[in-house]
């Protein structure tokens, strides 16, 4: 709209647009704010006007975005304060690798470096040109990355999620026109094949991933519809490539059988979620579904012993323990074993009253 001189069109357009999409998606308004926003540095830029003058420039065009700012205000003023934090180096140079996480290591690392290596020549390539708007998006969505904390306004991983975005917006910000025909053609070759590869590998992850958590669920056939179920995920000492599927399929549980299952997101000023189940304790939200090993070095989720021995037995009906070490763990006292066709152990809770002396 403004290349086509269309400027106070597009101030509307996002004084519209901008509070359905902050609605539909906060992030994702978050980032239009940054493409939007690297739009109008790269055009001010390009005019070498005064410091003040862009300033305004910018603001006046972008403006018009920031109105859910007054919403945010308004919902979170009573929703007391939300956690922020987390700064990890560690964690984001993890991240900038796992672009494309998914089953496998080797494949999903080599994708990604490829890509980087791509960047990287065509940094140093003397026949691309860049667009200057998807280039400055791309760096500010990698400065954005490595400045801002894991958590934000009480929302995880407010950081690693800008990683993709930051080496699309790098890769379409590259217009390689200067390049002669043939090695036009090798590129092109390239990324259709490393599309096709991708694809095969993502959707048989995908396929992967769907019989991994199916297995699992045949374990909910046993349990009653409206049960109220504690589910614990027991994670390893060293946490594997793969993505961790099963983190939240006590949701499902919710979903498919009208079961409460202790993995829901009940955030102050987050989302409108209210958990109301006071005998539930500690075992009412995320992520309290996640424990350790036994023996492991101690992080921040509980082992799985203290959390069965923490557990309200009165509140539930049943326990559904998935994971490591779950196959040959005895029977905890307070439950007894659930036979089912699905992976994982199944308790049911013994609420008989214990015999009197």
């Amino acid at each position: 709209m403004r290349r086509l001189g269309g400027a106070r069109l597009a101030a509307l357009w996002l004084l519209v647009a901008g509070s359905p999409i902050w609605v539909v998606h906060t992030y994702g308004w978050a980032f239009l704010g940054l493409l939007c926003g690297a739009a109008m540095i790269a055009e001010v830029v390009a005019s070498r006007a005064s410091l003040a003058w862009a300033l305004g420039r910018i603001l006046a065009a972008c403006g018009p975005l920031l109105v859910p700012l007054v919403f945010m205000v308004l919902w979170r003023a009573n929703a007391g304060a939300s956690y922020a934090g987390g700064w990890s180096l560690a964690l984001k140079m993890m991240w900038l690798v796992s672009v494309f996480r998914s089953q496998w290591m080797v494949p999903d690392l080599l994708s990604v470096t490829l890509l980087i290596m791509l960047v990287y020549w065509a940094i140093r390539e003397r026949d691309v040109t860049w667009d200057a708007r998807l280039a400055i998006a791309a760096a500010l969505a990698l400065v954005s990355y490595l400045l801002l904390p894991m958590y934000v306004m009480g929302s995880a991983y407010a950081d690693m999620r800008l990683v993709p975005y930051a080496l699309a917006l790098a890769l379409l910000a590259i217009a390689p026109a200067r390049l002669p025909a043939h090695a036009m053609r090798r590129l092109m070759l390239a990324a259709g094949a490393f599309l096709a590869v991708r694809t095969i590998a993502v959707g048989w992850s995908y396929v992967e991933q769907d019989r991994l958590v199916e297995k699992h669920f045949l374990a909910l056939e046993a349990v009653p519809e409206g049960s109220r179920l504690v589910v614990l995920i027991v994670k390893p000492c060293t946490q594997p490539w793969a993505l961790p599927v099963t983190d939240h399929i006590g949701s499902l549980a919710m979903v498919r059988k009208n079961i409460f299952a202790n993995d829901q997101w009940e955030g102050p000023g987050v989302n409108p979620l209210h958990v109301t189940f006071p005998a539930g304790g500690d075992f009412v939200r995320d992520p309290s579904q996640i424990v350790q090993v036994d023996g492991c070095r101690p992080q921040a989720a509980r082992y799985l012993s203290d959390s069965i021995q923490a557990l309200p037995r009165a509140a539930f009906t049943h326990v559904w323990i998935i994971g490591e070490a779950t196959a040959a763990m005895p029977v905890p006292a307070g439950l007894e074993r659930l036979a089912h066709r699905g992976k994982g152990q199944l308790f049911v809770v013994n609420h008989s009253p214990a015999p009197r002396r």
